[in-house]
């Protein structure tokens, strides 16, 4: 979890191998929608626990991607529903 521009992030980082894997809409079909339901279950059962008022949370997905050159990181806000 991160807080970025004021808002909570819960953070699901994804690792491509190369660029040939292409990105498959941002990484998020490697995500299944049992995924993204526990991921939404853990959001829920952390902000039941947070001692402050929240007001916007989403889920960022980091996809990196491995290049020859180096790495290449894409951020994606809020990818799918899950709150």
């Amino acid at each position: 979890m991160v807080e970025r521009g004021g808002a909570l992030r819960f953070v699901e980082v994804k690792l491509r191998g190369d660029a040939v894997d292409g990105l498959d809409d941002g990484g998020m079909l490697s995500i299944s929608a049992d995924k993204r339901a526990r991921i939404a279950r853990g959001a829920d059962a952390f902000l039941s626990t947070w001692p402050q008022p929240v007001s916007e949370c989403c889920v960022l997905l980091a996809l990196v991607e491995r290049r020859a050159d180096g790495f290449q990181i894409d951020l994606w806000d809020n990818p799918f529903d899950v709150a």
